[in-house]
């Protein structure tokens, strides 16, 4: 018994040592799934699509285009159907005014051969320049189906259906570089179908700068994630026709069991002290703005874009010189990093830039209605869209941001390096880009959102010695240090609420680097800072045991921050 023991055992250690007569060995852990996509046509009217409810419903952009063209009063008040052929060409060509702009814009990010020179075809599909003869074949259809205001629907997708269980990211790829048109995607939950909504188009690359290879990619819009939703539709309005290869693309980023622990270790960013920041409708603990914070940030028009402008001193007044700083950088707030959240690898070497001279800041596009587990999955699908979609490295922006005040690293190569990033076309070498997860063109970020993105703007600029509140040029460019995406392209990005809060986030950066505040990664519940972090209260103020009524400690400095640097320099009002 015991010799065929030792035989049985012999020849299973021998089986094993050759490779055969015994099964391999399970994998202990198996690789969690890769985000997956799917293509959808978007080169005509879907027959099937067109018979959703709403599918012809005008939007906030073709109700601009109907009010602008509007002539007589009874005839604004009528319904597309019942307006006048000169009526509706008029629309029609207000509409692709209003999408000219961006789209010589794009051309000329791209370096289009005679981008901007281009007349701006008539409603009928008539007329035109030789230089609008020599530009890309768009496919022109003459119009017929068109929304409830009067605008071309060039083409119109099929319902799609979006993941059950994760969030989603979808938007519109084509290859033409010269478009004349708009791109608009909506939602259905239990609720019904959303509005339709602008999906803002960029150039293919993310510009020269962007440092992206040069095969594979297409131009696109900006990625739009969905949480909450059962499906989409994606249209294409105006006369300029429909692009090339257009097609709309979803990606399903997969909830991962690593999401929920990826959240729980990503503690929020606070600041402290902070007196000022204990204001009615701006506390910390809450994940959307208070009612008050609403009222004050959610009007404000495109037009405060030259609060990005330097302030010119008074003629005659000679400016102070700034203070040159021997100091080291702030201190860096917490993030999670790539791995934290499931990124994949960059396609090329990551390139930097010799400096990062501004901060550049974005929001996403999708809604707001997103849980703190849905983030690690919506950062996978802007990911795979930037990558897969756009043909891009890696994603775009250097970090992100969520509503609920955590900081998520973003383009690999380094954080604590001007990495170059596809964020901003004509801007991205030597800038960091940072986004908001959300759409915050009517309200504005969580106060603890925005103390976050203060936080990491004023840590990244100070490794560079780079003042919050000053000015410097980038490509020619001269800019704020801090800067939306809208004051270097044409977009109305960061959303016009959020814009109208940077006067404040400029302030909280320069405290920051002037050490009159801090950041502080808190534990998960509030608890005071991780070793590495700051010392002291995490909500700021008094130190516990203070007297009622008694002043609190000033902070001490913070022995590597950035001296003021600002001393003199004006803010504009936004």
């Amino acid at each position: 018994m015991h010799r065929l023991l030792r035989a049985l055992t012999c020849g299973t250690v021998l089986s094993v040592a050759i490779g055969i007569g015994v099964p391999a060995q399970a994998s202990t852990a198996a690789a969690p799934p890769a985000p997956t996509t799917s293509d959808y046509p978007l080169s005509a009217v879907s027959a099937s699509g067109i018979l959703t409810p709403g599918a012809t419903d005008g939007s906030t952009s073709t109700a601009q285009a109907r009010e602008q063209a509007a002539g007589p009063q009874s005839t604004a008040a009528l319904p597309g159907a019942l307006l006048s052929p000169a009526a509706l060409a008029g629309i029609g060509e207000r509409f692709t005014q209003a999408v000219t702009s961006h789209a010589r814009g794009l051309a000329l990010a791209l370096g289009a051969p005679g981008a901007g020179t281009r007349a701006v075809p008539s409603a009928g599909g008539t007329g035109g320049s030789q230089a609008e003869a020599s530009a890309p074949d768009l496919h022109r259809k003459p119009a017929g189906t068109r929304t409830g205001d009067g605008v071309t629907i060039a083409a119109l997708s099929d319902v799609v259906d979006l993941p059950a269980d994760s969030p989603s990211v979808i938007g519109v790829l084509f290859d033409d570089s010269d478009v004349r048109v708009e791109f608009e995607v909506r939602t259905k939950t239990a609720d019904g179908w959303s509005d339709w909504t602008h999906l803002h188009a960029t150039p293919e690359g993310g510009g020269a700068e962007g440092g992206e290879s040069s095969g594979g990619g297409s131009t696109g819009t900006d990625p739009y994630y969905v949480t909450g939703a059962q499906q989409a539709q994606l249209r294409i309005l105006g006369d300029g026709g429909v692009p090339k290869n257009a097609r709309a693309f979803l990606i399903d980023p997969h909830r991962l069991d690593s999401d929920a622990k990826a959240v729980a270790d990503n503690a929020p960013t606070l600041i402290s002290p902070g007196a000022e920041q204990q204001g009615a409708g701006e506390s910390q603990g809450s994940a959307e703005p208070g009612a008050g914070e609403q009222r004050a940030y959610q009007v404000a028009p495109m037009a405060a874009r030259a609060s990005a402008v330097a302030a010119k001193p008074k003629a005659g007044a000679k400016p102070k010189p700034a203070a040159k700083s021997k100091a080291g950088p702030v201190q860096r707030p917490k993030f999670a990093s790539r791995k934290n959240w499931g990124a994949s690898g960059p396609k090329d070497k990551p390139r930097t830039a010799d400096k990062v001279k501004a901060a550049v800041i974005h929001h996403t596009d999708g809604n707001k209605d997103y849980s703190p587990e849905d983030v690690p999955a919506i950062l996978r699908g802007i990911q795979t869209f930037h990558k897969e979609g756009r043909g891009w490295s890696d994603i775009g922006y250097n970090m992100l941001a969520d509503k609920y005040g955590r900081l998520w690293e973003g383009r690999a190569g380094g954080i604590d390096k001007p990495v170059i990033g596809a964020h901003a076309s004509e801007v991205n070498n030597g800038t960091f880009g940072i986004s908001v997860i959300g759409d915050y063109a009517k309200t504005a970020p969580p106060k603890k959102t925005r103390d976050a993105v203060a936080g990491a703007v004023a840590w990244k600029l100070s490794l560079g010695k780079v003042p919050a509140q000053g000015t410097t040029s980038v490509e020619g460019k001269k800019i704020k240090t801090i800067v939306g995406h809208r004051d270097v392209g044409d977009t109305d990005c960061p959303g016009d609420a959020f814009y109208a809060t940077f006067d404040e986030i400029r302030r909280t950066a320069a405290d920051i680097q002037q050490g009159k505040k801090t950041t502080a990664g808190a534990q998960a519940g509030g608890s005071a800072a991780k070793k590495g972090g700051a010392k002291g209260p995490a909500q700021g103020g008094a130190k516990p045991g203070a007297k009622d009524g008694g002043k609190a400690k000033a902070p001490k400095m913070n022995p590597g921050v950035v001296p003021d640097m600002n001393a003199g320099v004006q803010s504009a009002g936004v």
